[in-house]
């Protein structure tokens, strides 16, 4: 985060949500050493790839993009980086 985004958020008291564009790893098939990449469009409150992984909302949100909902093998996901993210607007008040 840089120190634009860090104003933001003390200036208004409120967390900021993001739109972010991400490279995401994920696993799927029988080949245990075969993974995919892919580039995909996410909302959130973070905007790093560790505080993201930690985020179950957010995490439930890929998994959706990724797997369908038949899908019965174990579901692997890597958020691999951020490649762009811009402040869309801040969390309600009523929600913290």
């Amino acid at each position: 985060m840089d120190s634009k985004t860090l104003k933001e958020e003390v200036e208004n008291g409120l967390p900021p949500i993001y739109y972010c564009n991400v490279t995401v790893a994920y696993k799927k098939g029988k080949k245990r050493l075969s993974t995919h990449e892919r580039n995909i469009d996410i909302v959130s409150r973070y905007n790093t790839p560790t505080s993201i992984l930690k985020d179950e909302l957010t995490m439930n949100r890929i998994e959706d993009q990724l797997y369908s909902s038949a899908y019965k093998g174990q579901k692997h996901i890597i958020i691999r980086s951020v490649n762009s993210c811009k402040t869309v607007g801040f969390v309600n008040s009523n929600a913290i």
